[in-house]
């Protein structure tokens, strides 16, 4: 009796014929979820460097505390998360045009920033607002929160502080109130550094901080309180806001208080 031939069985299928039903799918979710997290990385690190960005700062503190869009809109107001257009930068000059969603207890808007540094101005550095406009929620016309001040020494404060000509001496303390005055950091005759907090530095805290301030008649800070920054770096701020002199402002012939913002700069390097 001849024995039966043996039967090899058939070959084993590779890996891939054996698992690609569901190495195929798993691998382009895997590759569309890691596309998302990097756009979501890309977005949060470009939406970071312009919410750090002067325009940006100076902008959001001219809302915080411009009085007409504190009674429309309601207290605090703070800023969306989003923010749209872009700052460039040609050759020495940059530019800034970007809108971002603002809110209050009573009322949302947007507000639009347009913007250009010009390292030939007076002051070196600084941004002047070209336009700076809130769009509230129910009501047609927009805020203009660029107010001309002092016509007849070219400082246009709520512009960021730039093209100084010092007004000339003059007369007694007046009874006007407090002027709007924007961004103060130009016209300080004396700006000390603050200090900066050793919990801070430990916890490579930077950025910058924007103070409200109040000055006198005769240049001296009289109030200031911190309205954005880090926690951390607040206080110090605030310190040295109370340190720093201003040239007094001259309006209709008559020394007056001004209202508005210093900004401090801190590097965590």
């Amino acid at each position: 009796m001849n024995p039966q031939p043996m039967i090899a069985p058939p070959p084993r299928p590779g890996w891939w014929k054996r698992n690609w039903k569901w190495f195929v799918p798993v691998t382009l979710f895997s590759l569309l979820l890691l596309g998302a997290v990097a756009i979501g990385l890309i977005v949060m690190f470009v939406m970071g460097a312009v919410k750090s960005s002067v325009p940006y700062t100076q902008a959001l503190a001219q809302a915080k505390t411009n009085p007409t869009l504190m009674e429309e809109m309601g207290t605090p107001i703070e800023a969306g998360w989003y923010v749209s257009g872009s700052i460039s930068s040609s050759g020495s000059r940059s530019d800034a045009n970007l809108s971002f969603p603002i809110h209050g207890s009573k009322k949302s808007g947007m507000l639009h920033v347009v913007a250009t540094k010009n390292p030939f101005s007076a002051v070196s550095g600084e941004w002047r607002f070209t336009e700076l406009e809130a769009n509230l929620d129910g009501r047609s016309e927009p805020i203009s929160l660029i107010n001309d001040y002092d016509p007849k020494s070219r400082v246009i404060l709520t512009q960021s502080g730039t093209d100084y000509v010092p007004p000339p001496p003059a007369p007694a303390p007046g009874k006007r109130g407090a002027i709007s005055a924007g961004v103060l950091n130009s016209r300080a005759t004396s700006l000390p550094a603050p200090d900066y907090p050793p919990v801070a530095k430990a916890a490579n805290v930077g950025g910058t901080v924007v103070v409200q301030v109040t000055v006198d008649e005769n240049g001296k800070v009289i109030s200031a309180n911190a309205v954005a920054g880090h926690p951390l770096l607040k206080a110090a701020a605030v310190q040295a806001a109370y340190r720093a002199t201003f040239q007094p402002a001259i309006v209709g012939g008559e020394y007056v208080k001004v209202t508005g913002v210093v900004n401090y700069n801190f590097s965590a390097q």
